[in-house]
């Protein structure tokens, strides 16, 4: 069967309004769907600057988030980034473990395999538990993972987790959850 994409309808106003940056008018239709709707905001979107950027202390969890590695950092504690195998888990992963261990020198990382499925894995947490991980930090899963968070709680693991899919309507007791906010534009 043949995959038909069917666009939104955009006022055909501001579309013409938007010809004149150049851009295919396809992309201008994803662009005014996103709420870009003018010359300024979609440079701010192809050329972002930070003083455009929204505080990240607007996220829900952040703050404790925050404390808790801080609190590992300083205690010499091992922190272990947990991401998915897809290109936003992996790219996730990296810029995490990057950023930790410009601070921290007990920072890892591990990215499961297919045949151990999606998010956190016992396996990989009695892993952790053995190389004396103290903290692990999901990104890009972990909002679904409610007995593996348990899991881990119960090996003297805490776990943050950043996940940006729908939350199901009960979440894993886990130290933090961290929401991704609306974006401003």
């Amino acid at each position: 069967m043949e995959k038909v994409w069917k666009f939104l309808e955009v006022s055909e106003e501001k579309l013409e309004k938007l010809k004149s940056t150049g851009f295919p008018e396809e992309f201008l239709r994803i662009l005014l769907n996103r709420n870009i709707d003018n010359p300024i905001a979609i440079e701010r979107y192809f050329e972002p600057k930070s003083r455009y950027l929204f505080s990240p202390f607007v996220i829900e969890g952040i703050c404790a988030a925050v404390k808790r590695i801080k609190q590992a950092i300083e205690t010499e504690e091992s922190i272990r980034v947990y991401g998915d195998r897809d290109v936003d888990g992996i790219t996730s992963t990296v810029l995490l473990t990057e950023t930790l261990r410009s601070y921290h020198k007990l920072v890892d990382f591990t990215v499961p395999v297919i045949e151990d499925g999606y998010g956190l894995n016992p396996d990989y947490i009695d892993s952790a538990e053995r190389d004396g991980v103290r903290l692990i930090v999901t990104v890009d899963c972990g909002i679904s993972n409610i007995e593996e968070v348990e899991y881990a709680s119960s090996k003297g693991i805490d776990v943050i987790i950043t996940d940006h899919h729908e939350a199901p309507s009960r979440l894993p007791l886990s130290l933090i959850h961290i929401s991704e906010p609306t974006r401003p534009y």
